[in-house]
């Protein structure tokens, strides 16, 4: 018997007998019955609140990893993208169209025009 139904026995009994003086030791231990089965289903309850909060903590935990590992994956590329040397200048937009220089137009390529813009190729990782 669970602990609610020996407390609902217990008490059915103590109304049967009700001129014994078990009648007080029989309702007493209702009453305790019911209390336990109170602290018994509460346990459950923080069983079940734990159960969530692990589980809870193990997706934020594996969201984190995810994410740093995004993170370290970024500074990487950056990282590269920083290293990297323009391979292309292109300068004075006429209306139709771009002129570019490269590292083919002489060894002073990259600094003849200031006012270009350095061109990066991307494509490649190296």
């Amino acid at each position: 018997m669970k602990a609610l139904e020996l407390a609902d026995y217990c008490e059915s009994l103590a109304r049967e007998i009700d001129h014994s003086h078990f009648t007080h030791d029989l309702i007493a231990a209702a009453a305790e019955l019911r209390r336990l089965a109170a602290v018994e289903a509460e346990r459950d309850e923080l069983k079940a609140e734990l159960e969530d909060a692990k589980q809870a903590a193990k997706t934020w935990e594996n969201e984190a990893e995810r994410r740093s590992d995004r993170y370290i994956k970024c500074a990487a590329e950056l990282e590269r993208i920083k290293a990297m040397e323009p391979v292309a200048v292109r300068y004075d937009f006429d209306g139709h169209g771009w002129q570019y220089i490269d590292n083919g137009s002489g060894s002073d390529w990259l600094t003849r025009h200031k006012d270009g813009e350095a061109l990066y190729a991307l494509g490649s990782k190296t």
